[in-house]
């Protein structure tokens, strides 16, 4: 592999904007009608549709439909999602 150099990124955040740093593991995660991955389109999908909760209610609802998707399937990687909401 090629190293290539850190850059830094400036990125102006403007108020109550939300910030998700997840790892791969929910959308990795085996379950639903098919038993297939929950996917990053879905998990991106979900985020989109949340971020405007309280912070608090979008942990417990993450929680819930990862549970939900999983049924008895055992989970199959490590899950981390961290979101931060930028106020003024």
């Amino acid at each position: 592999p090629r190293e290539r150099p850190f850059e830094t990124q400036i990125i102006q955040l403007q108020n109550n904007d939300v910030i998700y740093i997840y790892s791969d593991g929910y959308q990795d995660q085996m379950g639903g009608k098919h038993n297939r991955k929950f996917s990053s389109k879905r998990f991106r999908e979900l985020l989109l549709q949340i971020y405007t909760m309280p912070m608090k209610d979008q942990g417990i609802l993450l929680e819930n439909i990862i549970s939900n998707w999983q049924e008895k399937t055992p989970q199959t990687d490590d899950i981390v999602v961290m979101g931060v909401k930028w106020t003024c």
